[in-house]
């Protein structure tokens, strides 16, 4: 045989004194023996279930060997444990007051960032504020780090005694490390308090604001723009239920999560401590991680916004506080400039209504009709012509793109606050802040690079300050793979970068760069050796995430479709490129006078390169790079000059980052499991939304800082009439989309609170199921009576099943998973087909088949052997399943009851559930 042909045949036999004939490293035949029997063969053969063989190719059995599932001893430990009521107790205080579980969940957060505080003290020198405002992001952190390592190594279960237990250690650590340095913890906040006023002013007002949001729309579905939130609940139940990790899948039954889960954990932690139903709780997470955010960016703008020497404290920013309450606005609270669009229109619709305007002039026409329109909503007192969605959603999507190509998202940190759907991108935010937060403290700290020191107990005190901020560092770079992947690539990018600028500035300090070996040895010893020790940190320890992740993409490639056009562009970033652009080309035109560059040759030919260059991006349909390729040359000029100050380096560094990830999602895409480019677009903008942020609010800062004669010309008050326009117009969103997020809800009527699913309890439900054309409403006060049943009578986290063929993609289906976090056999199918979709076999497809033909089939035993099949403990059999369904499959549960292979546990008008018999 010719193995070099590809393809080899290997026969493996039953009997075991078969012998084998040749051997090759890849290539084994067997000879048959007078033994061999086929009776025998058939035997074996027939134990093994063929209905679950999953058909790997190497590659994927090296991706993931146990395919994406659970071993069997795994599966037991999950199913045995996370009954519901040993977790949550409806009766309990914090559920039945919602004012309680608001002050109790406040202070839980407030005394995490006590006890994270005292490292982040000892860590970040550098910082004026020493990280006050970020404590509360890392000793959430800490705390979801230390249970899910350990029970992810499956040392100790995830469980509220192993919960308290690393919350006491934690505190025991920050107490100690706050003792050690009680005279001078004492002092710098004698001198800090207006500061750590402010921080927690803007926190807690901040996470108040957010809250009456949620408070006047706490649904968590909507029969329209239910977004994703059922798969963000079912993720968060599953997780908080798991008792190890990686978590079950709650949409497939037997397997666990392929999914960046990580973010539920730091969440679903105290979530789990306090007992809190998800329902609230998922109300409280959201303002929460708002403020987080809010107050991350106020650090990080806070920090980095030092005066030069010579520099006037001018009225417009007196302190370094409006710096940072300037970022926090930016990032957090501002919209993009789309949302005038939206009102142009709905005036523009509104007024054209019984009137017709003609003119010659450009834009006249529906100028007359806007302000037509406009006076007739604010005398006329007449509703705007647009759906209850278009002021939050429609500036989301403001890349316009061509008919047949997923649209890009242009989602900016309120949208996603506001859409509330607790995804991965929203999770990150606080940690991306916190990574910024250290690594202003790299390029601001000069005593993080301690090789000058000589005193041994300073040096050691040094060395050991520096060695803490490394391995926090490592902590929340690594946090961000299994919090959102995407973050971690360009963070752990970034690294390097700052650790160079940080030690040229500090050990090399203004004096030119010689092409010293010496000193490149230094270089890669210092910045080297610590960007390997956070990196390596970074990849141990969420080495049990890594080895259990499986992903069908290998990298990125060349986008063919459409691509931004400027106008669009500036409609996404343009508040913050105005100030960014303002101040880079003042400080490349202070660089530019210079004797010796306007003596230098290479100076105009790089200008005529650079002008070629972007010429021939922007007739190459790539208009983005008529601002990415200026802007990103002068920040190379910032990020290079020699008397340029840390912290505009860093803010070059994150500029140039920020404008690149711009222009890379106009190249590339993500070469499997992305819609069109719809999510490499949004996860990119993200990013560059929070670095753009922090640098228009620190630009604007220094730019308030220039001398008063450049502040008082008609070109200045132009500038600022421009910009005020700018920020009145990203002020328009947060306005008009919080009206129209609270007031969009399927009944108003059901009134405000934190119950996420006060809603069910009053609501009838229109479903569109094919033996149901003309839509049959049935109340889900029936659905909630049953998943309410499940949750306080189910012990451990058996199998369920329900309904898969059904309504809509954003529908009400797999409510039994999302409600209640017990595992189905299949839930929402695109999902589960991204998380899967690496492996040959459609296994989802093969799911869904059977569930269908589980309620389809009149045959009890075929039904039977399906559940089977999945191990399914209990059946769901409500409206959903009897609308979606024939009728005649329907019938065979009397009958699977009266042969003993089910037996009714629960039953109301509109729901019945059903056990299986062992």
């Amino acid at each position: 045989i010719k193995h070099q042909l590809g393809r080899i045949s290997i026969y493996l036999p039953p009997a075991e004194e078969a012998f084998s004939v040749y051997d090759h490293p890849q290539v084994f035949l067997f000879r048959k023996t007078a033994d061999y029997s086929r009776q025998r063969v058939e035997e074996i053969l027939g134990r093994v279930n063929l209905d679950q063989v999953v058909w790997q190719k190497p590659t994927e059995a090296t991706l993931a060997p146990t395919a994406l599932m659970l071993t069997a001893e795994e599966a037991q430990v999950q199913q045995t444990g996370g009954t519901w009521r040993d977790i949550f107790d409806p009766g309990d205080w914090l559920n039945r007051s919602p004012l309680l579980a608001v002050l109790v969940w406040w202070m839980l957060v407030q005394a995490l960032g006590l006890v994270a505080f005292p490292l982040l003290f000892v860590a970040a020198p550098g910082l004026r504020d020493r990280g006050w405002p970020l404590a509360k992001t890392l000793g959430l952190l800490l705390l979801a780090t230390a249970v899910w390592l350990a029970a992810s190594l499956k040392w100790l279960p995830y469980s509220r005694p192993v919960i308290l237990g690393a919350l006491s250690l934690l505190t025991l650590v920050g107490a100690g490390l706050a003792w050690h340095q009680r005279v001078e913890l004492v002092t710098w906040i004698r001198h800090q308090r207006r500061n750590i006023l402010v921080a927690e002013l803007l926190f807690s007002g901040m996470f108040l604001a957010f809250l009456l949001v949620r408070y006047g729309n706490p649904d968590l579905w909507h029969p329209v723009m239910g977004g994703e939130r059922p798969m963000d609940l079912a993720y968060l139940n599953a997780v908080i239920k798991s008792t190890h990790f990686p978590p079950y899948d709650p949409w497939f039954a037997g397997g666990y999560m392929n999914y960046y889960y990580f973010g539920f954990v730091i969440v679903g932690t105290p979530v789990k401590l306090l007992g809190l139903l998800p329902d609230i709780a998922y109300n409280l997470i959201l303002p929460t991680f708002f403020a987080l955010t809010g107050v991350g960016a106020y650090s990080v703008a806070y920090n980095l916004a030092r005066k030069r020497a010579g520099e006037a404290s001018v009225t417009l920013c007196p302190s370094r506080c409006l710096a940072g309450l300037t970022a926090a606005a930016f990032v957090a609270v501002l919209g993009n400039l789309a949302e005038i669009q939206v009102i142009a229109k709905g005036l523009h619709d509104l007024g054209s209504r019984n009137f017709h305007f003609q003119s010659t002039i450009p834009g006249l026409e529906p100028l007359v009709t806007a302000l037509r329109g406009l006076g007739m909503a604010l005398i006329g007192g007449q509703a705007m012509p647009w759906r209850p969605e278009w002021p939050y959603w429609n500036p989301s999507r403001a890349i316009p793109h061509p008919a047949g190509e997923a649209p890009p998202i242009t989602e900016f940190p309120f949208f996603t606050f506001l859409y509330s759907d607790l995804h991965a991108h929203l999770l990150v935010l606080p940690l991306t802040l916190l990574a910024l937060a250290l690594f202003a403290n790299w390029v601001l700290d000069h005593d993080f690079w301690p090789l000058h020191v000589r005193a041994s107990a300073l040096r050691r005190r040094r060395w050991f300050a520096a060695l803490l901020n490394l391995g926090l560092a490592g902590l929340v770079i690594g946090a961000l793979r299994p919090t959102n992947t995407w973050d971690y690539v360009t963070y752990l990018a970034l690294i390097p970068l700052v650790l160079s600028i940080g030690f040229f500035v500090h050990q090399v300090g203004t004096q030119a760069v010689r092409r010293d070996m010496a000193l490149i040895r230094r270089w890669v010893a210092a910045a080297g050796g610590r960007f390997a020790l956070v990196a390596g940190l970074s990849h141990a320890l969420f080495l049990p995430y890594v080895t259990h992740y499986a992903t069908a993409s290998t990298g990125f490639e060349l986008w063919k479709g459409s691509r931004t056009p400027l106008w669009a562009y500036l409609v996404v970033y343009g508040l913050f490129l105005f100030p960014i652009l303002t101040w880079l080309t003042l400080e490349s035109r202070a660089w530019l006078t210079r004797r010796r560059w306007r003596q230098s040759p290479l100076l105009p030919a790089l200008l005529v390169a650079l002008a070629c260059l972007t010429l021939f991006a922007a007739l190459t349909g790539y208009q983005v790079a008529l601002i990415v390729l200026p802007a990103g040359l002068m920040s190379l000029g910032v990020l290079f000059r020699h008397d340029a100050r840390p912290a505009e380096r860093l803010v070059a560094l994150l500029t140039g980052t920020a404008l690149a990830l711009t222009l890379w999602v106009e190249i590339a895409v993500l070469n499997r499991g992305d819609v069109g480019r719809m999510n490499t677009v949004f996860k990119f903008y993200l990013q560059a939304w929070v670095m753009l942020g922090i640098s228009a609010a620190l630009c604007l800062t220094w730019l308030a800082r220039r001398p008063e004669r450049t502040r008082n010309t008609p070109v200045a008050r132009t500038w600022a009439l421009i910009l005020g326009l700018l920020i009145f117009l990203a002020a328009l969103y947060p306005i008009f989309a919080t009206r129209a997020k609270i007031h969009d809800r399927w009944d108003r009527a059901v009134g405000p609170g934190l119950d996420g699913l006060a809603w069910m309890q009053r609501i009838e439900d229109l479903q569109y199921g094919p033996s149901a054309p003309d839509g049959r409403r049935y109340p889900l006060q029936w659905e909630y009576d049953a998943l309410m049943w499940m949750r306080q009578n189910i012990t451990g986290s058996p199998v369920v099943i329900e309904g898969a063929q059904a309504p809509p993609y954003r529908s009400l289906r797999s409510r039994v998973a999302t409600y209640t976090g017990l595992p189905i056999v299949i839930g929402y199918d695109w999902h589960q087909r991204q998380q899967r979709s690496f492996l040959q076999v459609d296994l989802v497809g093969r799911r869904v088949s059977d569930v269908n033909l589980f309620y389809e089939t009149p045959d009890p035993w075929l039904a039977k052997r399906i559940l089977d099949r999945y191990d399914v403990r209990y059946v769901y059999l409500g409206e959903l399943e009897r609308i979606t369904y024939d009728p005649a499959g329907a019938a065979k549960f009397d009958q699977m009851v009266q042969q003993g292979l089910l037996r009714p546990v629960y039953t109301n008008p509109g729901v019945t559930i059903y056990e299986v018999a062992p």
